[in-house]
């Protein structure tokens, strides 16, 4: 027959098992939020090399960009002058020279 005694007891028994289980729903979360703000800075960090890889890929597509304008331009200057010979080239040197010396 229960007494007041085993009532005590059992519902001692039942609040320390129910501090128990605060205490590990407490680590759960504290852990779920030391993951979660793990995930936030990876992914700050993954956004900021996402944006260095970019800037750099630019920075090369230009430079690429860059180096085939002054390719073409060279391939156009050596044309030019083949096609216009030494005394074209002098012709041409001298109108050029006329055309921004006098206004």
């Amino acid at each position: 027959m229960p007494t007041a005694e085993n009532d005590g007891a059992d519902l001692r028994t039942v609040l320390a098992k129910l501090d128990t289980m605060q205490e590990d729903l407490s680590e759960v979360k504290k852990d779920q939020r030391e993951e979660r703000d793990a995930r936030v800075a990876l992914a700050a960090r993954t956004d900021a090399l996402e944006k260095r890889d970019t800037l750099i890929l630019s920075k090369i597509d230009k430079m690429a960009i860059d180096d085939a304008e002054r390719a073409g331009a060279t391939r156009l200057t050596m044309w030019v002058a083949s096609m216009l010979g030494p005394t074209g080239i002098a012709t041409l040197a001298a109108a050029l020279y006329h055309l921004f010396s006098h206004p």
